[in-house]
């Protein structure tokens, strides 16, 4: 639901929003995981460096994204 009223949205033409990102996290609420964990690790990857791994606490993010071939870790403390 949320994420056909966000869809929704997105259309309209007053929205400017970074599209690659969206979609990020997007895909990842279409696999139950968190807009934002999509969104942060499509970031991460897209900086001047890009990052090698996304690091989060968040156990299913890992499994969502490692699922999809993206490396994603818990870190240790």
């Amino acid at each position: 639901m949320v994420t056909a009223k966000l869809v929704t949205l997105l259309q309209t033409s007053k929205i400017v929003c970074k599209e690659d990102e969206v979609n990020a996290g997007m895909q990842m609420l279409e696999r139950s995981g968190d807009f934002a964990d999509g969104v942060n690790e499509y970031s991460g990857r897209m900086m001047a460096h890009g990052a090698s791994v996304f690091a989060t606490f968040d156990k299913d993010a890992v499994k969502l994204l490692t699922e999809r071939g993206i490396a994603a870790m818990i870190p240790r403390l």
